[in-house]
């Protein structure tokens, strides 16, 4: 009989989510992680799907829930009136932050080298799964136009995912090209004209 699963909790972070799958693990519950194959594969783009989930049997959801509560904690109840006091203590802050963000070209290279990274993954997995092509060139696109300098080892990703998605599409491209060739050339033959 199959038992229902339940989330108890979703991760941004593979290493987050693999400290708190410990934490249950010690205590004894059975827990698994899902998308997290799919989440190494296209990174951010998991995002939107949910990202990692933390999945326990139903009937240990209860306890699970306590285990991470207490080893990491819950969350206090704000009133109303200190959360808008905290808004307004922090708006400088914030303001002061995005109007350096632009000028650091730190961030925007960390940027530029992690969508590198992620667009090499995608086109190595799009030869053997062709629709992942999609993903790959969509990553390269915003890689080669982003912000910011490539490091030799961010070039070296955006020059290899270029190569594994360009090669195989102009070896298909020929192969249409030369089955075409020969299904017009052939009947010529037949027919002596050629």
């Amino acid at each position: 009989m199959a038992r229902k699963l339940a989330t108890i909790a979703t991760f941004v972070e593979a290493s987050q989510a693999h400290i708190a799958r410990g934490v249950l693990e010690a205590a004894g519950i059975p827990v698994s992680l899902n998308n997290e194959e799919s989440f190494a594969l296209f990174g951010d783009g998991m995002t939107a799907l949910g990202g990692i989930r933390l999945v326990v049997r139903e009937e240990d959801e209860s306890a699970a829930v306590k285990v991470l509560d207490e080893t990491f904690g819950t969350e206090e109840s704000v009133s109303e009136e200190e959360l808008a006091a905290q808004a307004v203590a922090t708006v400088p802050d914030e303001l002061e932050h995005s109007q350096a963000a632009p000028d650091d070209p730190s961030s925007e290279s960390l940027d530029r080298e992690k969508n590198a990274r992620v667009a090499f993954r995608p086109a190595a997995t799009s030869l053997l799964i062709p629709f992942v092509v999609i993903f790959a060139y969509a990553m390269i696109r915003r890689t080669a136009t982003g912000p910011g300098e490539l490091s030799a080892r961010g070039r070296w990703n955006l020059n290899a995912a270029i190569t594994l998605v360009i090669w195989p599409t102009l070896v298909l491209c020929f192969l249409a090209l030369a089955t075409l060739i020969a299904l017009v050339a052939y009947p010529l033959i037949l027919l002596g004209i050629v």
